[in-house]
């Protein structure tokens, strides 16, 4: 028995002394290697996945710069968002080096490993390999329009353009996601929060966003029209580079701008632990079931643990290659800028760009990332909206400014229109009371496409001269509750899937016909009616201090939607816009 003991002991003393000795052997081979070349027993196989546009700078660094007889590194391109969406689920083979174009993905690959079930591996972030300002985009035959190249345009004046502005879809591209936070802090509140102004901006450049930069760029060299999209300043020198000519040019918002960092992310997967863990070393306690398998568990764990330590010692190295300075002037001469803001020197002369360092901004929180999606996910669904807007004898109330209410109304009504869609199906009806012979309502304007013909003008057109039209019909007092119910009946029986199905109704006032439906029974048939397969939110802007608003508080909750009070009338459009 005592010599049994003694050989389990000596078995698992081996096994463990075998598994240190081989991570060290591992680890030295590679530190021999590396960017001075010593020899190494075998090339360790490294997954770099870096952002499309850096990773051509970085393969040829790494095929120049390190070993291959120690380290076997293959550069994959991603998308930093799919990276990240793959990183925070756990799905795919993570990459042991990851060179995102912003830092902002390997945070929220943090974050939402976090909010899912706990990250599956860890995400550590490294200093920045260089930066890329975000820029303005547009062709050189219309950049004079923008004042370039003797004047630099503001964010508003490319917001608001003199020529049509587009974006890449912020979910899956930086550049969308960074020029909406830009114009996020632009439409900020000194609190922080946003302004109503914000969602009418996100509307105008969410017209026509494209899924891609490159998308971007193939519209701009195809359409005859003057456009203007958002990139980094690297784009604009390989896009003319690869044109061999200065087809596009970069244009340098004046107050300022922020950039894509591409940090050098270090991902290592986390060891499991509890019952299930088997990656310990045997010791002299084992039992004697345990001694008949201790020396090939322990051989396991030792390949395990020098296969995580040669990964590890192969990243540094790679790591510390892309960080020399011939790797900072291989980078520069791709057009990024190093850490510090400065290019390198562009000899073709086609490059489009400025190279004085523009003045940068500091990137603002994750937590307004995930709040400007959540907006711009809300205004770009594709909407079938019914406009019901009062036109009782109280609309003809001056409201301040020299205007009546109806007419502040209308105004607000025509500012947005333009901001919808040619996607957007809309409808209008007038109501006060008995505005035909069985009801409280009028159609104006059928329900249908934007771009679809009424009589002899498009729906968009015929929209307008509806809303101009408005001041001229108030009459009367206000059908509110008969008119609010049969607008949602038509919405219903009309339900397109995929769509924000809903009922926006502008009035000043509250129900005042007496055969009609009261409020409770409004409410409570709207309850009753309510089809969570086809929802119809009702949405309503009060008008004044004059509404019942806690009934039309009690109407909006009963079908999942908002009531909205502008106590001074004047204020409409900002209501009207939030």
């Amino acid at each position: 028995m005592a010599s049994g003991g003694t050989r389990s002991t000596l078995v698992g003393t081996g096994a463990v002394l075998g598994m240190v000795l081989a991570a060290t052997a591992t680890v030295v081979a590679l530190q021999g290697g590396g960017v001075a070349g010593g020899a190494c027993l075998s090339a360790t196989p490294l997954r770099i996945v870096a952002a499309p546009a850096i990773a051509p700078a970085v393969q040829e660094i790494v095929q120049r710069d390190v070993d291959r007889s120690c380290v076997a590194a293959q550069v994959v391109p991603q998308d930093s968002a799919d990276v990240a969406s793959a990183l925070a689920a756990g799905t795919g083979e993570p990459p042991a080096l990851w060179i995102p174009d912003s830092s902002m993905w390997p945070k929220r690959a943090r974050r939402e490993a976090a909010r899912l079930s706990g990250p599956p591996c860890t995400i550590e972030e490294h200093e920045p390999l260089a930066i890329s300002p975000l820029v303005g985009v547009t062709a050189r035959k219309d950049a004079e329009k923008l004042g370039w190249p003797d004047a630099q345009p503001g964010w508003q004046e490319l917001i608001d353009g003199r020529v049509p502005t587009t974006i890449g879809d912020p979910a899956t591209t930086t550049e969308g996601l960074a020029t909406l936070l830009v114009v996020r802090r632009l439409l900020g509140n000194p609190d922080g929060t946003p302004r109503p102004e914000l969602g009418a901006t996100l509307l105008k450049v969410g017209r026509g966003a494209v899924p891609t930069i490159q998308a971007a760029y193939d519209k701009l060299g195809s359409s005859p029209d003057a456009l203007v999209f958002t990139a980094s300043e690297q784009s604009v020198v390989a896009h003319n580079r690869a044109a061999g000519r200065t087809s596009a040019v970069a244009v340098y918002p004046m107050d300022g701008t922020v950039a894509l960092d591409y940090p050098v992310v270090r991902v290592k997967a986390d060891e499991p632990s509890g019952p299930g863990d088997t990656t310990g070393a045997v010791t002299a306690t084992d039992t004697a079931s345990a001694t008949a398998t201790a020396s090939g568990t322990a051989t396991g764990t030792a390949t395990g643990t020098a296969g995580e330590a040669a990964t590890e010692a192969a990243a540094e190295t790679v790591e510390a290659a892309l960080r020399t300075p011939e790797a900072v002037r291989t980078l520069r001469a791709a057009g990024f800028r190093d850490r510090d803001g400065v290019l390198g020197d562009l000899r073709d002369g086609t490059s489009g760009i400025v190279p004085s360092k523009p003045t940068l901004l500091a990137m603002p929180p994750l937590e307004q990332a995930t709040e400007v999606l959540r907006i711009w996910s809300a205004v770009t669904l594709d909407a079938k909206l019914l406009v019901l807007i009062d036109v009782s004898g109280s609309m003809d109330a001056e409201a301040g400014s020299g205007q009546t209410r109806i007419e502040l109304a209308r105004d607000a009504a025509l500012t947005t229109l333009p901001l919808y869609p040619d996607s957007t199906d809309v409808g209008l009806w007038a109501f006060s009371l008995q505005r035909a012979p069985s009801h409280d309502w009028v159609e104006l304007v059928p329900m249908g496409r934007m771009t679809d013909r009424v009589g002899q003008v498009s729906r968009r057109q015929a929209l307008q001269e509806a809303f101009a039209s408005l001041p001229s019909r108030t009459d009367g007092a206000t059908g509110l509750n008969d008119t609010v119910l049969a607008a949602v009946r038509a919405q219903r029986g009309g339900y397109v899937a995929g769509r924000v199905n809903a009922v926006v109704v502008v009035t000043d006032g509250r129900h005042e016909d007496p055969d009609g439906t009261n409020d409770e029974a409004l409410v409570r048939t709207l309850q009753a009616e309510a089809d969570p397969a086809r929802p119809v939110p009702v949405i309503l802007v009060a008008m004044g201090l004059d509404v019942d608003f806690p009934a039309l508080q009690r109407i909006a909750a009963a079908t999942g939607g908002k009531a909205y009070q502008a106590r001074d009338p004047a204020d409409i459009s900002s209501v009207f816009l939030d």
